[in-house]
């Protein structure tokens, strides 16, 4: 009686082992099953998401990392007209765009998100073998007053007399430097514009202070006298044909989507 029990305690035994073998093994299985699946998840994700080249700073150069290409920074009063709106890369965290019509590897523009839907341009860069055009060699055509109000980069008014175009431009490079004022009651930004590098605006600031009216480049720190166009255009006594029957946003769209945007935090 005693080694039937001992016998049946034995078989009892095995078969407890046996089935604990079992489980071990379908659970490894299960676990091995689960990391492909993990891995396999992690690949298709990663082959998924979008891949940003990597631009660096190296002393006062910009080197890409992909391409090799070194390019340098604009000076601020240069901005692009339009730009496309899938990041093509990043630099110190923020994305840079394509300007629209014009390869990567001579030009990008950087912008960040400043409120709601709101972008701003902070940079501009362009190849190191590329020569900016300065405002005397820019042939502009057109001159559009705009005034940033923060949420938006509004057009206050269009310039398109020929006339008037030169004039300013004239004055802008020839008039005396008065110095830049104590003060200003309002900075409106003149994006001049030209069909020679329809890519990009040169950027000059119209600074109304208490002293008078002024004409900004940052690029240069020439701060000049303004002549009373501008004014004329702001107050509705400019040429006929080109003002604005009321201030409208300037065009373009700059939401992050892919799609094409236009300037400094302009809208459509």
């Amino acid at each position: 009686m005693g080694n039937r029990v001992r016998d049946n305690a034995l078989i009892a035994d095995r078969k407890a082992e046996r089935k604990k073998q079992k489980t071990k093994k379908r659970n490894i299985a299960i676990t091995v099953a689960a990391v492909c699946l993990v891995a396999v998840i992690a690949v298709w994700v990663t082959a998924a998401l979008p891949h940003y080249a990597k631009i660096e700073a190296e002393g006062d150069r910009y080197v890409d990392r992909s391409t090799g290409i070194y390019y340098l920074a604009a000076p601020q009063n240069y901005e692009p007209v339009s730009y496309t709106q899938k990041p093509y890369g990043r630099l110190s965290g923020n994305y840079v765009y394509p300007l629209t019509g014009k390869s990567t590897s001579e030009w990008l523009a950087e912008y960040i998100l400043l409120s709601d839907d709101y972008y701003a341009c902070t940079g501009v860069y362009y190849r190191e073998d590329i020569s900016l055009p300065a405002l005397e060699d820019f042939y502009p055509n057109r001159i559009q007053v705009c005034r940033d109000n923060s949420k938006a980069v509004v057009r206050m008014a269009d310039i398109q007399d020929r006339n008037d175009v030169d004039s300013i431009v004239h004055r802008i490079l020839n008039a005396p430097d008065a110095g830049y004022p104590e003060s200003s009651e309002a900075v409106y930004t003149l994006r001049i514009s030209s069909p020679r590098y329809g890519w990009i605006y040169y950027n000059i600031n119209y600074i109304v202070s208490g002293s008078g009216r002024y004409y900004y480049d940052r690029g240069t720190g020439r701060c000049v006298e303004a002549d009373g166009i501008v004014a004329g255009y702001l107050e509705g006594t400019g040429s006929e044909t080109d003002k604005p029957k009321d201030s409208s946003p300037a065009t373009g769209t700059n939401a992050p989507e892919e799609s094409s945007g236009t300037g400094n935090g302009t809208q459509s």
